[in-house]
């Protein structure tokens, strides 16, 4: 029904989340109907909600097919980051929403939305709905989008959960988010590494918060680039692949001002790379 289709762009492929089963989900499309997810998040799914690729609406049973993006190095392996312009976003709930009926793909109507509960502190201060965007097909950032995002407490299997409700209007890549203070700070990276652009990924994993800002290369220069709150403190990951080789390298660092690297990603098996990014 659904497989998961890495970008183009991204050398680097990661077998563990190319075969990692997506959580599936029937509902009943004609009614009002509640799907469950791991961790006690719920979906509220208004009856109607979806039409078939012809525009007629959708009854009886239907799937959603989902992936939850659960730790930092999920954002690395997805393709995803917490890019928003210079003004990156901590990613409190992220998740890949698709729907079908009869094996062929369902859409939500225009001007329908789909409710989503988190479990998370119960603050609205400051937090925004997502949707993720493509301004290329390699360039991945969460565009903020009007929804309300509202506290809320619910029951699932007898536990009372307290945290936030927000509204979607879309599927595909959706999530909650706070924008990050003002990026004044930049970081440059240079590499010394026989493997080119095309194989490499350059990421800040922040340390007390879940985001992962991607470092965009110049053109000109060669040097990686990018703008993060004064003060930040995490790791600087460099990831490539070339045919069956890959290298890596990984700094602890607190970024003040202009920060300027130079690193020599080394050779490292997959298996241990993808250990040292879910440690993040």
């Amino acid at each position: 029904m659904d497989e998961f289709v890495p970008l183009r762009e991204t050398a680097v492929q990661w077998p563990e989340v190319l075969y990692r089963a997506p959580i599936v989900r029937a509902f009943d499309a004609g009614v009002e109907s509640e799907v469950m997810l791991p961790g006690g998040t719920v979906l509220t799914i208004p009856a109607h909600s979806f039409v078939d690729g012809t525009g007629t609406d959708i009854d009886g049973t239907a799937y959603l097919v989902i992936r939850d993006v659960t730790k930092k190095s999920d954002l690395i392996f997805f393709y995803l980051n917490s890019n928003l312009d210079d003004q990156p976003v901590i990613n409190h709930h992220s998740l890949m929403i698709k729907a079908y009926a009869d094996t062929k793909p369902a859409y939500l109507k225009s001007g329908q939305q789909i409710y989503v509960r988190i479990s998370m502190p119960a603050d609205t201060t400051g937090k925004v709905v997502l949707h993720g965007r493509f301004d290329t097909p390699d360039d991945f950032a969460w565009e903020a989008m009007a929804g309300q995002v509202e506290t809320a407490s619910w029951t699932v299997n007898g536990q009372v959960h307290t945290g936030l409700e927000y509204e979607v209007p879309v599927l595909e890549w959706i999530g909650l988010g706070t924008f990050m203070s003002v990026s004044d700070a930049e970081l440059r990276v240079s590499l010394r590494s026989p493997i080119g652009p095309e194989g490499t990924k350059v990421y800040f994993v922040f340390k007390d918060t879940f985001a992962v800002v991607e470092l965009k290369q110049d053109s000109d220069s060669g040097i990686y680039t990018g703008m993060l709150p004064d003060g930040s403190e995490g790791d600087l990951v460099v990831i490539q692949q070339e045919d069956e080789s890959y290298r890596f390298v990984k700094m602890h660092l607190t970024v003040d001002g202009i920060e300027k690297q130079t690193l020599d990603p080394a050779p490292m098996a997959l298996d241990n790379i993808v250990l040292a990014l879910n440690a993040l």
